[in-house]
């Protein structure tokens, strides 16, 4: 009972700070109750028990899902680890990463030229298919975060990224991750979200490796 009282009190003080889930609070309890009678599946974890109500309250309203620059409601299945909650990884495509230092002056140059021009032109500019710091060339930096403003999932769906992008690029901790059953991948998320690292630090970890050997050794 205490957990349906906390879970409740997050969603109504989520609900009442974002018009999408005012807009829909007599559907949202009704998603709540739903996801309440299969709460025996979340094995009592609070956070995926907060993510199914989410996914009910989608379900029930048929509204579009919410999307920002940096997440969308995702299931299991779709988490993409290159930009998870408060963790952002510069290793896509890259290689020979240089210091933080060097990392870090090259993203805020690169923002500052976005800044000036047009993201179109932005995006398709020619450049080195990696730069000498090791990061992809069209890579900034925006509240402690780094991240390809050519994305599709930062431009509602249009990919304004060049042709020569590794569009598919996984690195091998992400193709682990893909091949886990849906409770190891809550289980990594978890062990992840305990993890106080940085943007640089982690996208170090995810390319080598080290933070999934860590979470397989423990």
């Amino acid at each position: 009972m205490l957990i349906k009282v906390s879970v409740l009190q997050t969603i109504k003080t989520n609900m009442y700070s974002s018009r999408i889930f005012h807009d829909a609070f007599t559907p949202a309890l009704r998603a709540f109750s739903k996801t309440i009678s299969i709460f025996h599946k979340t094995q009592g974890n609070l956070a995926y028990l907060s993510f199914l109500v989410i996914e009910n309250i989608v379900e029930e309203t048929k509204l579009p899902r919410f999307k920002n620059k940096f997440n969308v409601f995702q299931s299991m299945s779709q988490i993409n680890l290159c930009q998870f909650e408060k963790f952002s990884c510069f290793g896509c495509c890259g290689h020979d990463f240089v210091s933080r230092e060097e990392i870090f002056s090259a993203l805020k140059e690169q923002t500052k030229l976005l800044d000036s021009t047009k993201i179109e032109i932005f995006c398709s500019r020619e450049t080195p298919y990696v730069g000498k710091t090791g990061i992809c060339e069209h890579l900034i930096f925006k509240d402690g975060k780094v991240f390809c403003p050519c994305h599709p999932l930062q431009n509602d769906g249009n990919d304004l990224r060049e042709p020569r992008c590794q569009k598919d690029h996984e690195c091998e901790t992400l193709k682990e991750f893909n091949k886990m059953s849906e409770d190891q991948k809550q289980k990594f998320l978890n062990f992840l979200r305990r993890k106080n690292l940085d943007w640089f630090n982690y996208s170090i970890a995810m390319d080598d490796g080290s933070l999934l050997k860590e979470f397989i050794i423990k």
